[in-house]
């Protein structure tokens, strides 16, 4: 009887081995994936590919430009807000008075850039960009890279962006018009 109960934690056992090697190759890649403890919230497929698409998107307008540099506009906390924390980034290639691009970052829960910087490119991250991060990710969540030309990486985690292009001005209290 011992026997068969030892035969039977081994089969046991074996399953678990051959579903977490088949969810590993699955994913490519040593991280095991667990469902979202927010249910249906979880990113899905289509959504992820409207992140790569509007990023995709975004770099080909930035490579056709002439900005460079971005200044981190306002941050907004407030959780009373229907959408969350809120990030605004201005870039151009002089920011005296005017800016070409405003990024807005929504729902962000990670910000990891100075108030002023260059960059070259902005893209999604790597996995292990993301894992050398450190950074606690909800499923929902996208990690954006502002990357320079020195490979100095910043980094925004956030649930979605949205972005304006075009020549914009500031005000004489050195605001914003538009």
């Amino acid at each position: 009887m011992i026997k068969i109960g030892y035969f039977i934690l081994s089969l046991i056992v074996l399953s678990i081995v051959l579903i977490i090697t088949y969810l590993r190759a699955k994913t490519g890649s040593n991280e095991m994936i667990f469902p979202s403890p927010k249910g249906n919230n979880s990113i899905g497929y289509e959504q992820r590919l409207d992140h790569e698409r509007k990023i995709k998107k975004l770099e080909s307008e930035l490579s056709q430009s002439n900005i460079s540099d971005y200044l981190i506009r306002t941050y907004d906390s407030n959780e009373n807000k229907l959408e969350g924390n809120e990030l605004i980034i201005l870039g151009s290639i002089y920011h005296t008075y005017y800016y070409e691009i405003k990024l807005t970052f929504i729902n962000v829960s990670y910000i990891s850039c100075p108030t002023f910087f260059s960059s070259n490119n902005i893209r999604l991250a790597t996995k292990s960009e993301i894992v050398q991060l450190k950074v606690a990710l909800e499923p929902e969540e996208i990690v954006l890279v502002f990357e320079d030309w020195s490979k100095d990486f910043y980094f925004v985690v956030c649930e979605d962006f949205k972005y304006e292009m075009g020549l914009k001005y500031y005000d004489e209290n050195d605001n914003p018009k538009g």
